[in-house]
């Protein structure tokens, strides 16, 4: 994710939505469509494997999940000159996920970002 983040520049989407409203309707249905089913699949996979806590609503938090991605994306909110959008996606990602781990879960998000932290320190 960090990857693809680093490349994308959170103005592109204000100018789509701006600029473009039937190409950045295309990409609300994508989002609607694709993406929220693949949140809600890690999810679900998430509580078969004890990884996420078995009471988790997999409805209602794979919207959240799917409106905190976006909400990176609002220059009003996070103009570009304060916010990294590489630093503020990690953030927000290791809230909502240690939200939703189990002890067995949280040990393999330290596990992914010590691998991570390593990778980090190689390039």
């Amino acid at each position: 994710m960090e990857v693809q983040f680093r490349h994308l520049n959170p103005i592109v989407l204000h100018d789509l939505r701006k600029f473009h409203p039937g190409a950045y309707a295309r990409l609300d249905a994508h989002k609607e469509d694709f993406l929220l089913g693949v949140i809600r699949s890690n999810m679900e996979r998430g509580k078969r494997e004890g990884l996420y806590r078995q009471e988790l609503d997999v409805e209602v938090m794979s919207r959240f999940r799917l409106e905190s991605m976006m909400v990176l994306f609002d220059v009003d909110l996070f103009p570009p000159d304060r916010f990294s959008l590489v630093r503020a996606s990690q953030e927000v990602l290791e809230h909502f996920l240690y939200g939703l781990a189990t002890p067995l879960g949280r040990e393999r998000i330290e596990r992914y970002r010590k691998v991570a932290d390593e990778g980090l320190k190689t390039t």
